[in-house]
């Protein structure tokens, strides 16, 4: 597996480990099929990533998830208040992840949230969370690397 495809999987698990945010199934890694019908989720997607810093054989890369939240709610309720308690669980369990046994060297939230709103047979929101992950692969290969 390439270092990106471990990291989803990393923050995935750290997602769903004890006490879990979600039941296992509903925490998914790049889903390309809809969620809103099916009530509260968690979809990270990796959106980029940007090498540099060729070192010792090494590269440094900064990888960017998007961590999206989904709730829904009873028709007529303020959307926000469908989503906010899963956003603010998935931000503060996101802050702590950490895996250098994985070659990730650091990870940081960063300070942006994007929020969306449905109304339908109740109301639907998506709240999406960037995480920044620093970590190195060896530079003839996409997989981890010791730090």
């Amino acid at each position: 597996m390439t270092a990106f495809g471990a990291i989803a999987s990393a923050i995935r698990a750290q997602l769903t480990a004890a006490p879990a945010l979600l039941p296992a199934d509903r925490v998914m890694i790049n889903r390309t099929l809809p969620v809103k019908a099916s009530g509260a989720a968690i979809v990270i997607r990796h959106l980029r990533a940007r090498g540099d810093d060729l070192t010792l054989g090494t590269y440094t890369w900064v990888s960017e998830y998007a961590v999206e939240c989904y709730a829904r709610g009873p028709a007529g309720t303020n959307p926000a208040d469908a989503i906010d308690a899963l956003l603010a669980d998935t931000w503060g369990r996101l802050a702590l992840f950490r895996a250098p046994a994985l070659g990730v060297i650091d990870a940081r939230m960063e300070p942006e949230i994007q929020w969306q709103y449905e109304e339908g047979d109740g109301v639907f929101a998506a709240a999406t969370v960037l995480l920044s992950v620093r970590h190195r692969t060896l530079a003839s290969q996409l997989e981890w690397t010791p730090t």
